[in-house]
């Protein structure tokens, strides 16, 4: 496989559109997670998106609050966990959610 930087290969790049998706929680996705909430199961958010997007349907279905702090374990790091685990404070990334 051909390996290039991305900086390479978007130097010349004409963007002609851009396709968004959205993927919208079900409607009982906020009030299933207040019932495990309730019924004190523990309920963790593990994703293939982007961080941001995990925070904010954590924050959507009352997981966190909007100033938690929240801990990030990138998959590519799994076998050195010490050097893989972030912790990032909500109220310093709330402008990504705007």
């Amino acid at each position: 496989m051909l390996q290039i930087e991305r900086s390479e290969y978007l130097k010349n790049i004409t963007i002609l559109g851009v396709v968004t998706f959205v993927n919208l929680l079900k409607d009982d996705a906020k009030s299933t997670i207040t019932t495990l909430t309730e019924a004190e199961i523990n309920t963790k958010i593990i994703t293939g998106d982007n961080i941001f997007l995990g925070i904010q349907t954590a924050i959507f279905t009352g997981m966190i609050e909007q100033n938690d702090k929240v801990i990030v374990i990138e998959g590519r790091n799994y076998d050195s966990l010490s050097n893989s685990c972030d912790v990032i404070e909500l109220q310093n990334i709330n402008n990504e959610f705007k």
